[in-house]
């Protein structure tokens, strides 16, 4: 089995990543890339929960249907996360920030991911738009 192991505030976290079998050596390093990052970045361990939303990230699984996956559950959908952000932004940016990120956000592509459950949406799906 891969396995991505570190140690946060003395105690030893360990993430299995799968069999062998299953990743190539290159697959299971760039996942404990990934990994190590996610722990660099935010501070707190992998688990379970972010394996699983990396892989789909990356292609190697399929992303759930949202009606079938409870932990979607009151999640909005796209374009009311991009409403309730870009009225935030108002609130703490100046007109030009807002303009811009607006700009982008109310692209006819990006109105594409609009009935999608946001926590679906994926960085390659935006960074290919």
């Amino acid at each position: 089995m891969w396995q991505h192991r570190c140690e946060r505030l003395g105690k030893t976290y360990r993430l299995t990543l799968g069999g062998v079998d299953r990743w190539t050596i290159d697959e299971a390093r760039q996942i404990a890339e990934a990994a190590t990052s996610h722990v660099r970045t935010f501070g707190n361990p992998p688990d379970e929960a972010w394996l699983q939303g990396y892989l789909v990230e990356i292609g190697k699984l399929a992303a759930p249907a949202p009606e079938n996956d409870p932990a979607m559950a009151g999640f909005p959908t796209f374009a009311i996360a991009r409403g309730e952000y870009l009225e935030d932004l108002a609130r703490r940016s100046r007109k030009a920030t807002v303009d811009s990120y607006r700009g982008f956000l109310c692209m006819p592509e990006v109105a594409a991911l609009d009935d999608r459950i946001v926590a679906t949406v994926t960085r390659d799906e935006v960074f290919q738009i």
